[in-house]
């Protein structure tokens, strides 16, 4: 089936003067957002935007870690669209990345100027550290993340400087800070904001759900799920929600956009989630409904606790030394307190029963 690759092939020399801005066009630059580019991007608001046709003939981005790195796999998108008529004039500007384990922090931006005189802030998703899904499961218990607030300060900065009407968006974790962004900023900013893109992302506590900024917002938020989504089924929100075709199978591979099947200038739109995401739908409903904020936060603590043990960054990292890995983890497990593992054994159990609640 034909994706965003494909878009491009059709549709990319077709400008936004003739076409304007569609859904599309957010996932892309959305993805961009995964892209490192730190020394070919200014980290400092005035500094010179640059064009993204020069991007790889003038500013080499730096070596990935390794090939099969999220920031790499991007990297052939943005190859792709810097060789579009439709992309190669846009601009990028003040990209901002920070990680601090401390503080339980993984966050990047980067702001693209359109040849429309229009900003699209895009915000970087989960990055596959530690530190990054750790935060991710801390949205299921807070009410503003260090990459929540981040993400606000990000926004009013940026639009101080560079003028005219606002999109925002991001994928996974990055959709998240994008409606959180256009809710906690000033009534100036979002009154210019034409749309908030949310790819697949979480939602919020209730506490941010109920907020008025985020009734204001709500005809402006386009959130976007596969069929089969789990990560865009977490937690609470209140705008309406469109449901794409993925051509994988399982829910964790349909929440790479890479996967959303395109027609012309739009996603192919479904009526209803599968089946299987009708399930995911009870499961999480189901887990999270049985948890108080505090047991969501104890579990969080405790399980990260137990995989940081390991010394490994990522998920990849946890898998390659898997027998080491499991040592030190089972060796962490045996000095944790009475009380943190009863969390961990009391959220098991209460996975297991949602899992039976939806058969």
């Amino acid at each position: 089936m034909s994706n965003v690759f494909d878009y491009l092939a059709w549709r990319g020399d077709i400008t936004f003067a003739s076409s304007p801005f569609c859904e599309v066009d957010n996932v892309i630059l959305s993805l961009l957002s995964y892209v490192d580019y730190s020394g070919a991007v200014p980290d400092y608001l005035l500094g010179n935007p640059v064009k993204l046709s020069e991007i790889f003939k003038k500013h080499p981005l730096p070596k990935a870690e390794n090939e099969s790195s999220i920031a790499k796999k991007y990297e052939k998108l943005l190859e792709a669209v810097s060789e579009t008529e439709r992309f190669s004039n846009i601009y990028l500007a003040y990209f901002k990345k920070n990680s601090d384990k401390e503080r339980t922090l993984q966050f990047a931006a980067v702001t693209f100027l359109l040849p429309d005189n229009t900003l699209f802030v895009a915000y970087r998703g989960t990055d596959g550290t530690l530190t990054g899904w750790k935060e991710d499961f801390t949205l299921s218990f807070s009410t503003g993340t260090v990459a929540q607030q981040y993400a606000v300060d990000y926004l009013n900065t940026v639009t101080s400087v560079y003028k005219g009407d606002i999109r925002i968006g991001g994928h996974s974790k990055g959709g998240n800070l994008s409606v959180y962004a256009g809710i906690f900023t000033s009534s100036a900013v979002r009154s210019r904001i034409l749309s908030i893109y949310n790819n697949d992302g979480p939602g919020f506590v209730p506490e941010i759900v109920s907020r008025p900024e985020y009734k204001e917002l709500e005809d402006r938020i386009i959130t976007l799920i596969p069929q089969s989504s789990i990560v865009g089924l977490l937690l609470d929100r209140v705008e309406k929600v469109t449901i794409v075709k993925s051509s994988e199978i399982t829910g964790f591979s349909q929440h790479d956009p890479i996967s959303w099947n395109v027609a012309r200038n739009s996603f192919v739109h479904l009526d209803d989630l599968s089946t299987v995401g009708k399930k995911h739908v009870e499961v999480v409903d189901n887990f999270l409904t049985e948890m108080t904020p505090d047991e969501r936060k104890l579990f969080t603590s405790t399980l990260f606790e137990i995989l940081d043990s390991t010394g490994a960054k990522t998920f990849g990292e946890l898998t390659h030394d898997s027998f080491n890995n499991i040592s030190a983890a089972v060796k962490t497990y045996t000095g944790l307190s009475r009380e943190m593992k009863q969390s961990l054994s009391n959220t098991v159990k209460r996975l297991a029963s949602s899992l039976m609640k939806s058969n």
